[in-house]
């Protein structure tokens, strides 16, 4: 399967930006579901989120998480975990596919990414002004998901999807954007309560109780909008011009 690779991380000097994409894809469409799931990383550390975003005609996929959870499947990446200031390094690294209603599904791992952001970011490394590279055409490896599903039910709330697991859920929502061409957004776990009500994401995992949280929002607001019904017309105001015009003859014919 034709794929591009796409890195959105830092340099131990350069900050956090795409160093590398394919030029037919705008930043506009990739930029978004990055920046909402990496929000989080300020907090917390050993993160990892895969996402899902294709709007029918390009398909973004890959993971969040740190640098040093890729140097079990590529040790020379080592060197890329800090930056200058020692701060853990993170990113997203994974890529664009054209929709093209395939039969299979990409088999996505962190080896296979692994490799990828070694091979761009090592040489990138140590650089102060890192251009941004072109993306080359590389070949995902594929795998057959028949009937993908999931076992559990979402919740769902302004059209947007939520689970309590992320179980099912890759092969399911790929198969969607991939081999039916459908628009899908997909974070596999987030906490962020602003990006949540922000209901950007199409189907997201997150904690129960976020999602009740959000349930009560919902309803209070849906409570706060209910108008009371109107009274009925008076009946002279219900009747028609006819009935108006003939009830003011008879009037003007009984005073004669």
């Amino acid at each position: 399967m034709d794929a591009f690779p796409v890195v959105y991380t830092r340099t131990r000097y350069k900050d956090y930006s795409f160093l590398i994409q394919p030029e037919c894809v705008r930043q506009e469409f990739m930029y978004p579901p990055i920046r909402y799931v990496l929000q989080e990383y300020y907090i917390y550390k050993k993160q990892y989120r895969e996402i899902i975003h294709s709007d029918g005609a390009y398909c973004l996929l890959g993971c969040t998480c740190y640098i040093d959870q890729l140097i079990e499947y590529h040790d020379a990446l080592a060197e890329c975990t800090l930056d200058e200031g020692g701060r853990p390094v993170y990113g997203f690294f994974g890529f664009i596919v054209p929709v093209r209603k395939y039969e299979q599904i990409p088999a996505f791992d962190l080896s296979l990414c692994a490799d990828m952001v070694a091979e761009s970011l090592i040489p990138l490394w140590n650089e102060r002004y890192p251009k941004k590279q072109s993306a080359p055409v590389m070949q995902l490896p594929e795998k057959t998901v028949l009937h993908p599903e999931v076992s559990t039910t979402p919740v769902t709330l302004k059209n947007c999807h939520f689970y309590p697991d992320d179980k099912g859920l890759w092969d399911m929502l790929l198969h969607a954007a991939l081999c039916q061409g459908k628009s899908v957004s997909y974070c596999s776990f987030m906490t962020d309560y602003k990006v949540l009500a922000s209901y950007y994401y199409t189907h997201t995992v997150t904690s129960e109780d976020i999602l009740n949280r959000l349930q009560r929002e919902v309803e209070e607001h849906s409570a706060e909008h209910v108008y009371p019904e109107l009274p009925d017309m008076p009946s002279t105001e219900s009747q028609t011009l006819w009935d108006r015009i003939m009830n003011k003859f008879k009037t003007q014919g009984g005073n004669q």
